[in-house]
């Protein structure tokens, strides 16, 4: 049992963090380096050009390259999760 006091700030879900089984997995760290030459490329295109700050400038590139990142992680990690459940289902059922 754990003790909380009623007037507890409320506490959720948190924030998502990176699966430890994917730090070696080659396939998504070669995904995230393309993604990263690509920011790269646009922070050299944006310093170069005289475009509106307002509406592209570095934080916004940041932000699109995190989000890019957080999917790419997100669909390798539901493409190895299946493999490992069905090996499980296999092997349960053998």
């Amino acid at each position: 049992m754990k003790y909380a006091l009623n007037d507890a700030p409320q506490i959720g879900k948190g924030r998502w963090t990176w699966p430890l089984g994917m730090i070696n997995d080659p396939k998504t760290i070669e995904k995230v380096i393309q993604q990263g030459i690509k920011l790269q490329e646009d922070m050299a295109e944006l310093k170069n050009m005289n475009t509106d700050h307002e509406t592209n400038n570095p934080q916004m590139l940041w932000e699109t390259f995190k989000k890019e990142v957080k999917k790419i992680a997100k669909s390798q990690n539901k493409n190895t999760y299946r493999k490992i459940t069905s090996k499980i289902c296999n092997l349960e059922q053998d």
